[in-house]
Order: structure tokens, then C-alpha cells, then sequence
């Protein structure tokens, strides 16, 4: 019985290791003031780069691997979208971070 539940605990735990280090990646593209903005967010972090190549906002690694997901929407209600992440770790769940673009910069602040 107690190697039983030995390797039922050892099987739950290779589970959830499996699934912490699974692979995801969300690629989105957005206009926004006629400009073309690709979001991505991959094993290398969260990024957004602007129609000329510049990378405006980025999130390394270490500071984006409790990202579960992002999205668009205007928050602010002032006509242009701004970018929503929802954020999940072991200890807090759903925690939110929210970028507004600034239109004069053409960036997303938060």
C-alpha cells in the first residue's frame, strides 16, 4: 500500500512538472492608429513590435512565465486598444497587469 502511494504521488508530480513546462505561444496582430503591432507571447517571453521592426514593449522571460494568456481592448475608452495580461503562478491566482497605449509615443505603458 505505501509503494502504492508512492508512485501515485511520483505520477502527479511528473504531471505537473510536465505541464509547467509546456510549450505556449500566442501570436496576435493589432492595428492601432494605422500602425501594425504584432504581440507575441512565447517560451521567450512576452513582446510587441511595431510595423517597423521596433520591439516597444518586452518582457524577458524571468518577468513573463506566469503569463497564461493576453488580450485587446479599450480600458481606458479612449479609442485605442490597450493590452490586457492575465497572470497565474503557484501561490496567487489571476493576478492582471494592463499596458495603455499612449498615442503620442505610439507605446503601451503600464
Amino acid at each position: 500500500m505505501k509503494q502504492m502511494r508512492i508512485n501515485f504521488l511520483t505520477t502527479l508530480l511528473l504531471i505537473f512538472s510536465i505541464g509547467l513546462n509546456a510549450q505556449r505561444q500566442q501570436i496576435e496582430t493589432i492595428t492601432i492608429k494605422g500602425e501594425n503591432y504584432i504581440v507575441r507571447l512565447d517560451d521567450s517571453g512576452f513582446s510587441v513590435v511595431n510595423s517597423k521592426g521596433n520591439r516597444i514593449l518586452s518582457l524577458p522571460l524571468k518577468d513573463s512565465e506566469g503569463i497564461k494568456t493576453f488580450e485587446f481592448k479599450d480600458f481606458n475608452k479612449d479609442g485605442y486598444e490597450d493590452i490586457f495580461l492575465e497572470w497565474s503562478n503557484l501561490f496567487v491566482n489571476d493576478l492582471r497587469s494592463l499596458y495603455l497605449f499612449i498615442p503620442s509615443s505610439g507605446k503601451f505603458r503600464k
